[in-house]
């Protein structure tokens, strides 16, 4: 689901060549077929869960926390809503706001956790934007730049 969303609602198709389109498009009609494929094939004691409602929540939830992941590893300095809404203790659904608070600090709200602030390390490697010029400038420099833990600090 994350990548049917990621290649169709999240990407400028226009930037696909019309000669490529046809092959863009069996390429997510591949991925709603194996969707289906996937839940059909589920046990019975999961299968029960694989709703489209649930399937949904889960859905949202992974983008969430893609959304999430990508502002605090990136550093994004804007206040950014994240994606979807989500339902709180009473089923209430909200938009959950970013905003960051200087390093890597993030306050989140409402707040969608049950601990009043989170901290965690990511292990990252720093790619300067210079290496970047092609692809296999980039590939070297990620293969030269040494894993770090990158601490992420969510409050409420």
């Amino acid at each position: 689901m994350h990548t049917v969303n990621l290649l169709t609602e999240q990407a400028d198709l226009s930037t696909i060549a019309q000669d490529d389109r046809p092959l863009h498009a069996a390429f997510i009609e591949g991925q709603l077929r194996r969707q289906r494929e996937l839940i059909a094939v589920l046990p019975t004691e999961l299968a029960t869960y694989a709703t489209g409602e649930q399937l949904q929540r889960g859905f949202e939830f992974l983008q969430f926390c893609d959304n999430l992941s990508l502002l605090t590893c990136v550093g994004y300095d804007q206040v950014r809503p994240l994606r979807h809404t989500h339902p709180d203790a009473t089923g209430t659904r909200h938009a959950v706001v970013c905003t960051p608070r200087g390093g890597q600090t993030y306050h989140l709200a409402p707040w969608p956790f049950d601990q009043p602030e989170l901290t965690f390390a990511v292990p990252s490697r720093h790619v300067p934007a210079a290496a970047c010029a092609d692809l296999v400038a980039y590939r070297a420099a990620c293969a030269a730049a040494p894993f770090e833990a990158l601490p992420i600090h969510l409050v409420s």
